[in-house]
């Protein structure tokens, strides 16, 4: 089929004005993220010389398939029911790698197929550059990652893991307007999607999983993006379930900015997390309707004095946490804090944590085992946060250290041991028996 209409979702971004939808950020009204424009063209990698066996070398005919497409203007290049095998593989714009139902992509497990250049892999499915992408389901994209996996930790275990590089399952860097949607990813060699200098992306409706103790099986990873917006996905995996970092200089281009999760359901994994690196900045980013279940962390803010920028308003409204190990972190220090708040430094480095305007609104923690941890540095505090309508059922309560912070109707029971404490900290609409001594979490 060669015609130039455009698919349903053409259609639909024609009509919302040059492709944007909207995505309101808790805090106002956010820019809207533009979604993808793919032409109605239809081609199949089967009529390149695709075999649906799960053994014979499919790299090639997917490809054709996809250069095809790009070369006729665009279109929906189709992965039908049935086992492909494939190696790296590169978008083109205005394309989308469409995976029907009972359609599975085996990514390659032989390490020769993903040859290192300085150190890096190849990723399984790469975009640089292009505008208007889209991969899309109901299809399942299996990464096949245990023998990866298993050479890992057997280089790790001889603290060699830097010598051994794995690929991502999908990266896309400088891309406009991207689009995840309604497929399954499995089992990636490391990270399932990690997106760079991108903007105007959308997350729909994705089923990532991962077994819990699989190594870097980062979900989603986001930096130095803007307009993103993530939605209704379920994700069970081995490390974050969504991150994001900003490194680089602090200037415009570098900035993490208007990011949405929404109404997601995640398992075991360590959660939502910005950071460590946020020496460029991230800001406007709204966490809403999110369940989490068994992860390791809820919601984390993480950095340190030699990769710290500014992180500033951010807003967690609506979430429920249960059997959560520490299901807030807010932390200028990383990977580990001072046990003793009394024996933390003055930060000297240069490139400082500075996190601001942060609200927590109607979090429910069940069975949790900490309370919430807000922990900045004596010469630099975290400021102004906001904690509204908590309702937390925890093994030991939550600490301010270094930090202002406003509770509003918070009902915090620990099994033992008080609500809240702080050490140097300004604390309104609770009380908070002062610290001393070493914090230990549970």
């Amino acid at each position: 089929m060669t015609s130039g209409r455009l698919t349903t979702w053409g259609k639909f971004a024609v009509l919302l004005a040059a492709g944007l939808v909207s995505a309101r950020n808790g805090r106002g009204d956010s820019p809207p993220v533009a979604v993808p424009v793919i032409p109605d063209r239809v081609v199949s990698i089967v009529e390149h010389g695709a075999k649906a066996d799960g053994a014979t070398d499919c790299t090639a005919a997917i490809q054709k398939a996809i250069d095809a497409a790009a070369a006729a203007g665009g279109g929906r290049v189709v992965v039908p029911a049935g086992r492909f095998l494939s190696g790296p593989l590169t978008l083109r714009s205005r394309i989308d790698l469409h995976l029907e139902k009972d359609a599975v992509l085996l990514m390659s497990q032989r390490f020769a197929d993903y040859p290192k250049a300085s150190n890096v892999f190849l990723r399984f499915i790469a975009a640089e550059g292009l505008e208007d992408v889209r991969v899309s389901g109901p299809g399942t994209i299996d990464g096949q990652g245990q023998p990866w996996w298993d050479e890992f930790l057997k280089f790790k275990a001889e603290k060699r893991e830097k010598e051994f590089a794995r690929p991502q399952a999908i990266y896309v860097s400088k891309c406009r307007r991207v689009a995840l949607e309604g497929f399954t990813s499995v089992n990636p060699p490391n990270s399932h999607c990690s997106f760079r200098d991108c903007r105007d992306l959308t997350f729909r409706g994705l089923t990532m999983t991962a077994p819990d103790e699989s190594p870097n099986t980062d979900a989603i990873n986001l930096g130095r993006t803007k307009n993103v917006l993530i939605t209704s996905c379920t994700i069970s995996t081995g490390d974050d379930n969504v991150a994001m970092v900003s490194s680089g200089d602090p200037v415009e281009e570098n900035v993490t900015e208007n990011v949405t999760v929404r109404d997601c359901t995640f398992g075991f994994g360590h959660g939502v997390s910005i950071g460590s690196f946020t020496s460029a900045g991230l800001r406007d980013i709204t966490v809403e309707n999110v369940s989490f279940d068994k992860t390791v962390n809820g919601i984390r803010i993480k950095s340190e004095e030699s990769r710290g920028g500014e992180v500033k308003n951010v807003t967690y409204r609506n979430l429920t946490m249960t059997g959560v190990r520490y299901p807030i972190v807010i932390t200028s220090y990383y990977p580990k804090w001072p046990k003793n708040p009394a024996d933390a430094q003055p930060a000297t480095g240069g490139n400082l944590p500075r996190y601001s305007d942060l609200l927590f609104e109607n979090v429910t923690l069940t069975d949790c085992k900490n309370g919430p941890v807000i922990y900045g540095m004596p010469n630099h505090p975290i400021e102004r946060v906001t904690v509204r309508g908590l309702k937390a059922s925890v093994q030991q309560g939550g600490v301010v250290f270094f930090a202002t912070a406003a509770f509003e109707g918070c009902d915090i029971r620990p099994e033992k041991g008080p609500p809240l404490q702080s050490f140097q900290a300004t604390v309104t609409g609770m009380n908070a028996a002062a610290f001393s001594g070493e914090y230990k979490a549970k």
